[in-house]
């Protein structure tokens, strides 16, 4: 009897254990924990418009904070918050984009998180955003809010939890994410992204990726009333790749790098002229994440 307990031991434990040579890579919450989030964007744009090249380039430092307030197996509540934004840009259109990115330091938000998918179930703290970026004028309000719409700032989360394997995974296993990149007036992005696991690297398990994204026109009647509309576009994504490092002790992504082209053209309407705007977009994007504020960890 002994010994078929103990036969059943080990098989009990070879059905619910990982096999071998495989990992398990999942995030580990625990109430009271606090990490932040660094992200180092840099783009270097240009664009013609109405026979007119305009050259931008951009670099932009961003510093988050979660502090995790629930954590069961069904859902992860975090306060999220803007801890700094630092905007270099040379060029563009003069439009004063360092001033309104940097408006956001100290913006607080409250996160609702399913731990097993990732997705974003609850949003709380954006029309507080909208007042405050708007300083109390509404018109400026309504103008952000086309540009700027709470689902792309859940998706923008989503991105940074939801895309580990649903199960354990050995050197070579790849898995699929299908997402959107919502670009507000403008339209969006199909995200249909491949990890495959590359295996231990320095700092943690490797997972190599590519997107396969696709432009998707925007519906409805546009932006401001119908006062600005993309009426047809042909905006392609080239080479888009990226690398993570995940620690599965600490249950924690270590970074992730990431660069893409963008390339095509965008027809709109703006007050019953047609514009045509050609684009090269290069971008790269660099996020860690660490245990104390950048400042006093470096």
């Amino acid at each position: 009897m002994v010994r078929t307990a103990l036969a059943a031991v080990v098989l009990l434990g070879g059905l619910t254990a990982p096999a071998f040579g495989q990992v398990k890579i999942e995030w580990k919450f625990k109430e009271g924990d606090k990490f932040y989030v660094e992200e180092v964007s840099s783009a270097k744009n240009k664009i013609s418009v109405m026979g007119k090249d305009i050259d931008e380039v951009q670099k932009t430092t961003m510093v988050q904070s979660f502090t995790v307030k629930k954590a069961t197996a069904t859902e992860v509540v975090m306060d999220q918050k803007v801890e700094s934004v630092n905007v270099e840009s040379k060029g563009g259109f003069g439009g004063g984009t360092e001033k309104f990115m940097e408006k956001m330091q100290g913006s607080k938000f409250t996160v609702t998180l399913n731990p097993q998918s990732g997705k974003v179930t609850k949003f709380e703290g954006f029309k507080e955003l909208l007042k405050k970026l708007g300083e109390g004028n509404e018109e400026v309000g309504k103008l952000l809010e086309a540009f700027l719409n709470e689902d792309t700032l859940k998706k923008g989360i989503e991105d940074a939890f939801s895309f580990l394997p649903p199960k354990a995974v050995s050197k070579g296993d790849t898995w699929k994410v299908e997402g959107t990149m919502p670009m507000g007036p403008l339209g969006s992005f199909k995200k249909n992204t491949t990890y495959t696991y590359d295996g231990k690297a320095e700092g943690g398990e490797k997972i190599d990726y590519k997107l396969d994204m696709s432009y998707l026109p925007p519906k409805g009647e546009g932006a401001l009333g119908g006062l600005f509309k993309v009426t047809k576009g042909n905006l392609k994504v080239n080479g888009a790749k990226g690398t993570i490092i995940f620690d599965p002790e600490k249950g924690r992504m270590v970074s992730n790098n990431v660069s893409m082209r963008v390339v095509g053209s965008l027809t709109m309407d703006v007050m019953g002229n047609e514009i045509v705007l050609d684009m090269t977009m290069d971008q790269t994007s660099t996020s860690r994440i660490l245990s104390r504020a950048p400042k006093i960890e470096e």
